[in-house]
């Protein structure tokens, strides 16, 4: 039998709520540090046995909402820098889409260089899906190929969220 006082660190006992966690997030995303959060809402709650989760738990579930969502910041710096790099470019290219909440799913790019191998060396095309990015969970699809001296050259690059979309 678990004591009372530890019964808290049962795991079926440990749930972090919507409320909880909306909580969390909205902290640490404005750059309070998740322990100092943590540490105000045991002593706003009485104690860590009152929470309702742990401190691993709370870094997990802040994670895992992390990766629900693309970050808005990286998103944009990377439309503002294929914006750049078209406007110094004349053939640089660049697309992607957006879901209904406005964020990232897919994108895709090219510069002149691979351009020009794609028309020289295009008959030859490998589009490999198998690599995954950690901090958003994007599938990296290059698209690759071959020159003359049997080395890989790249045509160009996608980032998609999910491989059906």
């Amino acid at each position: 039998m678990v004591p009372a006082n530890k019964r808290h660190l049962i795991r079926s006992h440990r749930h972090i709520s919507k409320e909880q966690l909306a909580f969390l997030t909205t902290f640490t995303c404005s750059g309070t540090k998740l322990a100092d959060v943590l540490r105000a809402m045991r002593k706003e709650v009485g104690g860590e046995a009152n929470l309702g989760f742990t401190v691993p738990d709370a870094y997990d579930a802040v994670l895992a909402e992390k990766k629900k969502k693309l970050d808005g910041c990286d998103s944009n710096q990377l439309i503002r820098w294929f914006t750049m790099r078209q406007a110094k470019e004349h053939d640089f290219y660049y697309d992607f889409q957006l879901n209904e909440e406005n964020q990232l799913i897919n994108f895709f790019w090219r510069d002149g260089r691979m351009r020009s191998d794609y028309e020289a060396f295009g008959d030859l095309l490998i589009h490999d899906t198998t690599y995954r990015t950690n901090k958003y969970d994007m599938i990296c699809g290059p698209f690759v190929g071959m020159n003359l001296h049997t080395q890989n050259i790249m045509f160009g690059v996608g980032f998609i969220l999910n491989e059906k979309a």
